[in-house]
């Protein structure tokens, strides 16, 4: 009997180490999913930049922000939007938004869709430019209200 209580200690603690290395694991996965999703995000940018100065915009600023305010049953809510870049050319200023994903750099995407007519709404802007990364090309976005 008594070695039927250290075999059940024992059992105990290699299921408790067991949770405890599963868990450090998917802790582990969720800094590296996010250090991922950062890294990408800057990389992105950056080749945005290129992008755009290729094609002939010049950067007026970057992670430009607007503050809002939106009525809520009459009671203010103040939110900030961001745009990765304010850009010029030709005397235009337009708003751009760099997407990284095959999905978010598609505007027919739902989140994109609302994100980029957020912006054509907030920013004072002749227009939307939508910086698809993937494919290495800029997408002038008109909404035809």
């Amino acid at each position: 009997m008594p070695g039927d209580a250290s075999l059940w200690l024992a059992v105990g603690a290699a299921i408790l180490f067991t949770l405890l290395v599963v868990w450090w694991v998917a802790r582990a996965l969720r800094h590296l999913r996010a250090w991922w999703s950062r890294w990408r995000g800057r990389r992105g940018e950056s080749l945005a930049v290129g992008l755009l100065m290729r094609a002939g915009y010049a950067i007026v600023s970057e992670q430009t922000e607007r503050r809002c305010r939106l009525l809520v049953d009459g009671e203010p809510v103040d939110y900030v939007v961001r745009a990765d870049f304010i850009v010029e050319r030709e005397g235009r200023r337009f708003v751009a938004e760099a997407k990284n994903g095959i999905q978010a750099a598609d505007p027919r995407h739902r989140a994109t869709r609302r994100q980029l007519r957020e912006y054509s709404v907030v920013f004072d802007a002749a227009g939307v430019l939508l910086i698809d990364i993937p494919a290495r090309r800029i997408r002038s976005i008109v909404f035809d209200d």
